[in-house]
């Protein structure tokens, strides 16, 4: 009867690229035991295989990584669709109080805010396909900006809009649980 043990075969990568293995449970071969080892020593049944190397083309890659930047850092989807609406709901709250003070000041943010999604949602716009070196200079000098933009202005707000219409936890209660 053939004894399993942790195989170590050479398997061949792929164009004498270097080998990567996988262990996955299997028994070996007949030709392939092992001493006997008594059951309380045995050692797992595991045999390795490759794992397959990534081929798709650069510009897929960038396009790939384009599309998960804007499906899990969606800064200004977020903002539109969560935080501004929070903003408008508070300013008409305002202007139905008749707090001409306040008004002015949500108003003027407000404003800003728009402008600033605006210009967030201008630079995520899909831009010519170029290199890396170049997508990655093109995030930091015009993405990254936009999203600070929008960051401060949210930041702001925050302060200003009643926690009940805000729809995300405020840093406050983020550090002082309720």
């Amino acid at each position: 009867m053939p004894s399993s043990a942790f195989s170590t075969a050479r398997v061949p990568g792929a164009g004498g690229s270097p080998l990567r293995y996988l262990p996955v449970s299997q028994p070996l071969a007949s030709g392939d035991q092992a001493s006997s080892p008594s059951p309380a020593s045995r050692q797992p049944d595991v045999t390795v295989v490759p794992l397959s190397r990534p081929t798709a083309s650069p510009s897929a890659i960038r396009a790939a990584t384009a599309s998960a930047i804007r499906r899990l850092l969606p800064a200004a989807s977020i903002a539109r669709t969560l935080l501004l609406p929070a903003a408008v709901r508070h300013l008409a709250d305002l202007r139905a109080a008749a707090v001409e003070p306040l008004i002015a000041e949500s108003e003027d943010l407000v404003a800003k805010f728009v402008e600033a999604i605006m210009a967030l949602e201008k630079v995520n716009a899909p831009h010519p396909d170029v290199d890396g070196l170049r997508h990655a200079l093109y995030m930091r000098d015009e993405v990254v900006p936009a999203m600070d933009g929008v960051r401060d202005i949210a930041d702001r707000l925050e302060r200003i809009v009643a926690d009940d219409l805000w729809p995300l936890p405020k840093y406050a209660e983020m550090l002082f649980i309720k």
